[in-house]
């Protein structure tokens, strides 16, 4: 085998994770879990074919694998990190690699680090990963001379040269590939000269092409970008774009030999096929009866949004009576849906985007809506909120815990975020919010996430073991750690209840937790 271009990730990125929820833990800081556990059971290996390449491979992978595939066919190979010793050769001539947040500063990373340990920092499992990828890289490039390019959705966070030279990358992407990629690529191979960073081009009128061998978990992409303009995010500068069905329905073919789920990749699932903040019904009936009729069991949106909902209530109830949804039997259909705020203030101030074609004034009424919406047709979305948004007073947070409070019978699972000022969002100059700087209502806003998930906890479990295939070591694992985390959710609760501060939540799945 003789690859000029290869393509891979972290051990973290590069897992054969499933549920989805579980790429989640790649954020714990190091330590967290025992690392055996960790890379055996919660993120365990790639499974790869005789040639050594993957069977599956991250979504993002995938997109540039299909890509490069135009112009450079079977020269391109997607392989595990460990096994770059073996492919590297001397007729290599690019090694790429797809990193999404190599230095631990996103919301969710910032906040399990700040909540677990009580502070924040670059060593998590996912940036300690990266750095290993990278120097073994180095080690291999003094005897190959081969270059390195690194992109992804978190190249953005290396954009500095003194980062570019630490990690010995020759180029840095940063940006959507459709446009520049196999442009520059061509030219790196060739020699020729190229930039140290390189902003790659978006266009509104983006050539999707459909990927050529699975993804993790069933990854289909349906839109891309949001435009929704959330100062506090990056996606919404992005341009919002659907992929033509004959594309979706390409990769669903390529993934349904392997998983029975769809997990659609998507900004705003209802918005697909639409041109403004309204939803084209007829565009998601038509995207929904495509997907069952090629043999899809079930889908799951990774993002949904609120003002979406609330204008589609048949459509849901479609989507329902289509994909037999019955929560009772462990089918439902998950999403992740930002409600960041009960504060109308704060979303009038800096995320008016989010509740069009409504005004912010109406956003609690179109919340409760759409949850109870979404909770009667059986979804259970993950609900995100940001805690410290810059001019953040005690009476915007309460006003959130009010409006939770209105919802605390449906199925929802809470997930608090501390704010973090992204280098690439509008709000990059405020201070992102820390342990040592919460206020007491934050940590009674966490209270009330922790109370509603117990419930969530409790009540879905035993249905997700009952429908569960893993083999009885997981299920045995999965178990303890559902009850841990019960146990971590009512003492942080209790705590906050008494007056207290909750101590740092240093969780070791040593012998004694298992």
């Amino acid at each position: 085998m003789k690859p000029s271009i290869v393509l891979t990730s972290d051990r973290c990125l590069m897992s054969n994770y499933d549920p989805l929820c579980l790429g989640a833990a790649a954020d714990l800081p190091v330590g967290t879990i025992p690392r055996y556990i960790m890379f055996r059971f919660v993120l365990p290996r790639l499974p790869e074919d005789d040639e050594g390449r993957v069977i599956f491979a991250p979504y993002c992978i995938r997109k540039v694998e299909s890509i490069l595939a135009e112009k450079f066919g079977k020269d391109v190979i997607v392989v595990n990190p460990d096994k770059l010793g073996k492919v590297v050769n001397e007729h290599t001539k690019i090694v790429a690699v797809s990193t999404i947040d190599p230095l631990s500063i996103g919301p969710p990373v910032t906040t399990f680090c700040e909540l677990l340990r009580g502070y924040s920092g670059p060593i998590t499992y996912i940036s300690e990963e990266f750095r290993r990828l990278m120097f073994k890289l180095r080690r291999l490039k003094t005897r190959y001379r081969f270059k390195v390019v690194v992109g992804g959705p978190g190249a953005w966070e290396l954009a500095d040269s003194k980062l570019v030279r630490e990690y010995s990358i020759d180029h840095l992407l940063i940006g959507e590939a459709e446009e520049d990629l196999v442009e520059v690529f061509t030219k790196i191979i060739e020699g020729q000269d190229v930039p140290e960073i390189v902003k790659m081009r978006t266009s509104v009128n983006t050539r999707f092409r459909p990927i050529l061998n699975p993804s993790i978990c069933g990854l289909v992409e349906i839109t891309r970008g949001c435009g929704r303009g959330c100062m506090f995010c990056s996606p919404t500068t992005r341009p919002f774009r659907s992929v033509p069905l004959d594309v979706i329905a390409r990769e669903v073919k390529i993934n349904l030999k392997y998983w029975k789920t769809i997990h659609l990749v998507t900004e705003d699932f209802l918005r697909y096929g639409s041109n403004s903040f309204q939803v084209n019904k007829n565009s998601i009936l038509k995207l929904i009866y495509m997907l069952k009729m090629l043999g899809v069991d079930n889908i799951s949106p990774i993002h949904t949004t609120f003002a979406t909902v609330v204008q589609a209530p048949d459509i849901i109830h479609e989507i329902r009576e289509v994909f037999e949804v019955d929560v009772d039997r462990g089918r439902y259909i998950g999403t992740q849906i930002g409600l960041e705020t009960g504060s109308s203030r704060l979303i009038e101030k800096y995320m008016r985007g989010k509740a069009k074609p409504y005004t912010p004034d109406k956003w609690c009424n179109i919340v409760e809506d759409a949850c109870n919406i979404l909770h009667e047709n059986g979804w259970i979305p993950v609900v995100t909120l940001i805690l410290g948004l810059p001019d953040e007073t005690d009476d915007d947070v309460y006003k959130t815990i009010e409006l939770m409070d209105k919802l605390k019978d449906l199925n929802l699972v809470w997930v608090p975020c501390l704010f973090t000022s992204l280098r690439i969002s509008q709000l990059k100059e405020h201070e992102p919010l820390r342990r040592d700087t919460m206020r007491r209502c934050h940590w009674e806003l966490i209270a009330e996430c922790c109370k509603l998930n117990i419930k969530i906890i409790e009540k879905f479990v035993n249905n997700y073991f009952k429908i569960s295939k893993k083999g009885p070591i997981r299920r045995f694992l999965y178990s303890r750690a559902f009850n841990l985390m019960r146990k971590i959710f009512l003492e942080v609760y209790n705590e906050v209840m008494r007056g207290e501060v909750p101590p740092p939540i240093i969780v070791n799945f040593s012998r004694e937790n298992f």
